[in-house]
């Protein structure tokens, strides 16, 4: 279908479910679903006993319904980076020790930096390393959450498994984060509904 996902149908017939049909569904995790057709009181217990629900559709159209927001959830998020700040290095204090990185002293060129944002590092416009995390975040000598623009600081970034990041003279941070915007398949685009 147009989102990639694929449903395998285990059983269609024509009248009302079973208690064959809610065993089957138990035991292989489908759903349950009736369209333009009363279920008895008998089945509608026995499926809440087994935990399903049964979803009854009267109009087609909120079968598709269903069927894409199913769909919808089983397709991987999409995300688009937003971007934050950017700033230039001026000046490195190299740390002692193995992974130990280097202080990075930054000038603010453009926007500002957050502490929990994510953050990489650009050397001749290639970056160099990406998907760092803040260690430290400095104003003069005080912790700070945020580093407004204009602003000088000092920033010890490391990778995912806690290795700090060596800087140069010269080099350029950004920081970003990762804002979702829908699904693969484009469940999040709505311009086609109502």
């Amino acid at each position: 279908n147009e989102m990639g996902v694929v449903f395998p149908v285990l059983r269609s017939s024509i009248g009302g479910l079973s208690v064959g049909d809610i065993e089957e569904a138990k035991a292989s995790g489908a759903m349950l679903m009736s369209f333009n057709t009363k279920q008895p009181r008998a089945i509608q217990v026995a499926a809440q006993k087994a935990g399903l629900e049964i979803a009854h559709f009267d109009l087609i159209y909120e079968f598709e319904d269903k069927l894409r927001e199913a769909a919808a959830s089983m397709l991987p998020a999409v995300f688009k980076e937003e971007r934050g700040g950017k700033a230039e290095a001026l000046q490195i204090f190299p740390l002692n020790g193995r992974n130990a990185g280097s202080v990075i002293g930054l000038r603010m060129k453009q926007g500002k930096f957050e502490r929990n944002s994510t953050y990489r590092l650009l050397r001749n416009g290639e970056v160099v390393a990406e998907n760092l995390k803040v260690r430290s975040l400095r104003i003069l000598k005080q912790d700070v959450q945020e580093v407004p623009a204009g602003s000088d600081c000092g920033l010890l970034l490391e990778d995912s498994e806690g290795n700090g990041i060596l800087g140069e003279i010269g080099d350029e941070v950004e920081c970003y984060s990762q804002v979702e915007v829908g699904t693969n398949g484009g469940a999040g685009d709505s311009s086609n509904n109502k």
